[in-house]
């Protein structure tokens, strides 16, 4: 009887092994029928549609590369395929257009009938889990038969709107009017620069920024440069356009935006929910702040900046709850902190990095000093300081990692290759910025001098730090501002100089031909970044008051 079991288990087994072999041997052959198909017949078939990066998955495609190594896998592509051509990766399932010539990102930008930014911004919108339908009637033509209640109340959308444009487009509008330079741009400005000047000796101060390496002996103490910048900037911006009031309702903001704004980098690129739960939790933490903060009376927060007041208000008319209106606020405080601090490290990394550069802008910058107001003039640190803003465009240039991102609409062309509607068109900048055909044979290297020319800043060909066509950051003069007032008040009141490793260096800024020991400055960082790159390790400064 044993046997008669054992025998019986014995052709289970031997079915179920067949099977199991059977499957596998016919996955392996669809899986090679779709490369062949995919990677071979098919670009014989469209040769004008621009050429896949070979992958080995269906649908799963380049985005595990892509979320792990985004430059790491453009690096791959391009070199797979040699020359300034478009090419094409896959993520989710989605064709992604890489285009590499300055010139072809132009055309897309200028064409905004075939390619359209909605869908990213809808992304930005699902991605902070606001729902279809608080956000579908603000990407409809004439917002205003949407509104229902008495005209004398009416909305903006409804009552200054007479070429009846999308909400979208009347909010792109606000932005504008809000961060480029004017009189609403002049007013916020004033405040968030007095708030930098009052709070960088205050986060000297603070643990978070202090390194716990040294005391100061005399020497002065020790601080991260990344957390100081980043401290200060989150934490006078808010000020800025939110008021101290809201502090009163939660004393930490700043850290729990921080720690939120650490994994926002997750919902542009649609991360997975299950691996967002973090993310998720951080973002639920500002978005109760800003409810409560919303529901005050306005006498209880003057200082709320007209441009949130707006977006609140004209959203809530639109249908959106104080939930949605409260989450939106933080995606329009996302885009005023998300990158200048970085780009602030930066500056002042490479500035203090070469002891020549220092003085040559700190005797360019104190200039700017009024003794008459007992301030620094942010015209004159604007545009009297050529060497300064020669340091601020190479930063740019080096380091800003921002994309185009669009989606085709309409049938069309670019470089000679077709664009199907559906597909997607991702202009990397960071590529052009680092190309030798551009940039020379020192196209990787830090030289600020390449920027000054006579006596000014000149601009050449492939040069998008900030984007541009109708979706130009509106941001940059303010943000350019934050860092240029930030840097000529350190170097003003204090003597600072890294910690750390220092090589020599032939040649320096000051122009005067001499080899000069310089320190090193941090590499940058494989980890994601939205629009600028991170360091890859941590930056000490040695800082002491400086007395004149």
């Amino acid at each position: 009887m044993l046997a008669e079991i054992l025998g019986s288990l014995s052709g289970v087994f031997s079915k179920f092994k067949s099977s199991e072999t059977n499957a596998l041997f016919l996955t392996a052959i669809v899986w090679i029928g779709w490369r062949i198909w995919t990677f071979t017949i098919e670009p014989k078939l469209r040769p004008l549609d621009p050429p896949v990066l070979p992958y080995h998955f269906p649908f799963i495609g380049h985005t595990i590369s892509f979320l792990w190594n985004q430059e790491g896998l453009l690096c791959r592509a391009s070199n797979y395929f040699p020359g300034d051509a478009p090419f094409s990766i896959a993520i989710l399932g989605t064709k992604y257009i890489v285009l590499r010539k300055p010139e072809n990102v132009k055309a897309v930008w200028n064409d905004t009938k075939s390619f359209s930014f909605d869908d990213y911004l809808r992304a930005v919108f699902a991605g902070f889990n606001i729902p279809p339908s608080s956000y579908t009637a603000a990407f409809k033509e004439d917002p205003a038969r949407f509104w229902h209640g008495d005209e004398k109340l009416a909305p903006y959308f409804v009552k200054e709107n007479p070429a009846k444009k999308r909400y979208t487009d009347l909010q792109d509008g606000w932005m504008k009017e809000a961060l480029q330079p004017g009189k609403k741009m002049d007013a916020v400005s004033r405040i968030f620069l007095r708030n930098i000047e009052q709070l960088i000796p205050v986060y000297l101060l603070d643990h978070r920024v202090k390194s716990g390496r040294s005391e100061d002996s005399g020497q002065g103490q020790t601080v991260d440069l990344y957390k100081w910048g980043r401290y200060v900037l989150a934490d006078a911006g808010s000020r800025a356009f939110l008021g101290s009031e809201i502090l009163g309702i939660d004393p930490d903001f700043v850290q729990h935006y921080i720690d939120w704004e650490d994994l926002s980098w997750k919902i542009p690129w649609n991360y997975p929910g299950f691996l967002s739960h973090d993310m998720y939790k951080a973002r639920e933490t500002l978005v109760q702040v800003f409810m409560r903060y919303y529901t005050l009376e306005p006498s209880q927060r003057p200082n709320l900046n007209w441009l949130f007041d707006r977006i609140r208000n004209e959203h809530q008319q639109l249908g959106m709850s104080l939930r949605d209106a409260g989450t939106v606020a933080l995606i329009v405080l996302w885009g005023v902190h998300l990158n200048t601090y970085r780009m602030l490290f930066w500056t002042l990394a490479h500035i203090l990095a070469s002891p020549s550069l220092t003085e040559a802008i700190r005797d360019e910058t104190n200039s700017a000093f009024d003794s008459k107001r007992g301030t620094l003039s942010i015209s004159h640190l604007m545009n009297e300081c050529p060497i300064l803003g020669a340091v601020w465009n190479e930063v740019l240039r080096l380091y800003a990692s921002s994309s185009m991102i669009r989606s085709c609409v309409s049938p069309t062309t670019i470089g000679n290759k077709t664009v199907h509607v559906g597909d997607r068109l991702l202009g990397q900048f960071r590529p052009m910025h680092l190309s030798t055909s551009i940039w020379g044979d020192d196209a990787l290297e830090f030289n600020e001098n390449r920027w000054l020319k006579d006596g000014g800043i000149k601009k050449p060909r492939g040069f998008f730090p900030f984007g541009g066509g109708h979706m130009h950051c509106p941001g940059r003069t303010l943000a350019k501002q934050e860092v240029f007032l930030f840097v000529a008040t350190v170097l003003m009141n204090y003597d600072v100089q890294p910690v750390g490793e220092r090589l020599k260096y032939n040649g320096n800024a000051g122009g005067n031909g001499e080899d000069e020991m310089r320190w090193k400055v941090p590499g940058v960082s494989t980890k994601h970044a939205l629009a600028t790159l991170d360091p890859a390790e941590e930056l000490f400064l040695r800082i002491k008051e400086r007395y004149s």
